[in-house]
């Protein structure tokens, strides 16, 4: 590149701004121009001839757009500039270095500038030396860059942090990351984000697994089949927890078939005696129960991921830390002592080994390695996380439907539930739409179309006051053996037990030789 040092007054009007200049928005040009109008333009432009040959030639603005734009609003005749010999590629190098050293520059106009140097050559490494930016926020920018410029450009509109722009790189495909682009910035945001990242987990595992599963020659049967009774499950492998170039079929098992579902690859033997075989409709009616609590699984599994995403990387501060606190209480109140579960989960949180794991012997030795632990990690992060997987005790089991597989999901308040959103809600979280419906009864997938809405009887209230102690146990006595009690289905108690809490027992429920069976059996 050269150029004049010589400063030359150029008129406005021949003074044009760069086609390709990467700064879109000058901003408000008020004050510089009410400065221009007092003190004139104290920093010369750069500029190249559009034609060498034409004394009286037009020129292109390199540097100084903002000054040009004031001038102009200002009112000046002429403008200092200085006439550089620049290839266009170095044109546009120049504008893009001299606007990336600017601290207004939207993020939307950095992935923009970073992508015009890559396709002019430069490398990550390159760019990040040209421009002082990190080699890892050049790539983030350069991904940025790969969607729709028209969705970015209105999406950096919106009060978004660079972290929702993160989470779209989780993604692969191009077409979902447009798609969610359109709602970043939004409360549901984040839940489809993770149902997308889970989509996309499970996509790769089917395909890094189905070699395995037919090297082995095993069947694949559909998710709603392995409910009709000729199939025995003995195992599966959770999707996330699956390591590609494996095998996912458990070390001693010999399944013959293999199932994709409830997230997780499922394998299952041929039962020895099948049940009797149903009706059509019967099948039916079973699958349609299986792909509604199947979808209501996946539902269950992606708030619970976006609910963990979002305590992960909570932090405790001066203004959390009370309600950081009444979390603590609430969630004691549901838990008692440590959940198993739970205790491996905060394990790998934290990244306890498998054999640190096997080693927990009780809760003292546990409480040990977690505060060790803890400490390390620091107790500001370690903190909200304990409180939400071991005092709550979250987890994408907790649900608000039925859980009797055999009969269609219906809604359950799930109180425990409830309080751990109160909780996220006060700090911070934003609920989508679809986790309000799933936890207030209203989702769609609780509609059950096989079954017209009939309005249900009021139940009678029931008091402290109406409930006599001695009317209700009688004198009935301790019965020592389970064995005592009778099996099966429509039978609460046992012939042998006290007359009068037979009686109360009937009165209540019903049973007798001629009742019908109760409407409620079956669920849990």
């Amino acid at each position: 590149m050269n150029q004049t040092q010589t400063i030359t007054f150029i008129p406005a009007e021949r003074l044009l701004p760069h086609p390709e200049n990467p700064r879109k928005d000058l901003g408000d040009l008020t004050e510089l121009a009410d400065s221009i109008r007092a003190k004139g333009v104290l920093q010369n432009l750069t500029v190249v001839p559009i034609d060498k040959e034409n004394p009286y030639t037009s020129y292109t603005v390199v540097i100084g757009h903002r000054r040009l734009a004031a001038a102009k609003l200002a009112g000046l005749a002429t403008l200092p500039c200085i006439i550089a010999d620049m290839t266009h590629s170095e044109q546009i190098e120049t504008m893009l270095l001299e606007n990336m050293a600017r601290s207004d520059l939207t993020v939307y106009e950095q992935a923009l500038g970073f992508q015009q140097l890559s396709m002019l050559g430069a490398d990550v490494a390159q760019i990040a030396e040209k421009t002082g930016f990190s080699t890892s926020t050049v790539r983030r920018r350069l991904k940025m860059a790969e969607l729709d410029h028209d969705l970015l450009r209105e999406a950096a509109t919106r009060q978004i942090s660079l972290g929702d722009f993160d989470k779209l790189n989780q993604i692969d495909d191009l077409k979902t990351r447009n798609a969610l682009l359109k709602k970043i910035g939004t409360p549901g945001f984040n839940y489809e984000v993770m149902s997308a990242v889970s989509q996309q987990i499970a996509r790769q595992a089917k395909a890094g697994m189905k070699p395995w599963l037919e090297e082995a020659g095993l069947i694949q049967i559909e998710h709603n089949e392995t409910w009709n009774g000729k199939w025995v499950y003995v195992g599966g492998v959770n999707y996330e927890k699956w390591e590609p170039g494996t095998s996912p079929i458990p070390d001693g098992k010999t399944p013959d078939a293999y199932s994709f579902g409830g997230g997780e690859v499922g394998f299952y033997k041929k039962a020895k005696v099948e049940k009797p075989k149903k009706t059509p409709e019967q099948v039916a009616r079973e699958q349609y129960i299986a792909q509604t609590r199947e979808k209501l699984s996946e539902i269950a599994r992606t708030a619970y991921e976006t609910r963990k995403e979002f305590i992960a990387r909570l932090h405790v501060t001066a203004q959390n830390t009370p309600e950081i606190l009444r979390g603590a209480f609430l969630g004691a109140s549901w838990t008692m002592g440590y959940n198993s579960t739970s205790r491996d989960n905060l394990g790998d949180w934290l990244g306890l080994s498998e054999e640190e794991k096997k080693d927990w012997r009780s809760s003292e030795a546990y409480a040990k390695l977690i505060f060790e632990k803890g400490n390390r990690e620091g107790i500001n992060k370690t903190l909200p996380y304990a409180i939400w997987l071991l005092l709550f005790g979250d987890d994408a089991s907790l649900i608000c439907w039925t859980r009797y597989v055999a009969v269609f999901p219906e809604y359950e308040a799930n109180e425990r539930l409830n309080a751990v959103y109160d909780w996220l809600i006060c700090l911070g979280y934003e609920m989508s739409d679809t986790e309000r419906q799933m936890i207030d009864g209203t989702l769609p997938l609780f509609m059950d179309k096989d079954e017209p809405d009939t309005p249900k009887e009021e139940e009678e209230d029931f008091s402290e006051e109406d409930f006599d102690e001695e009317d209700w146990y009688g004198d009935c006595e301790e019965v020592e053996d389970d064995d005592d009690w009778a099996d099966g289905v429509g039978q609460a108690f046992s012939p042998d037990s006290d007359e009068a809490l037979v009686d109360a027992l009937t009165e209540m429920y019903g049973g007798g030789e001629n009742e019908d069976e109760s409407e409620d059996e079956g669920t849990v």
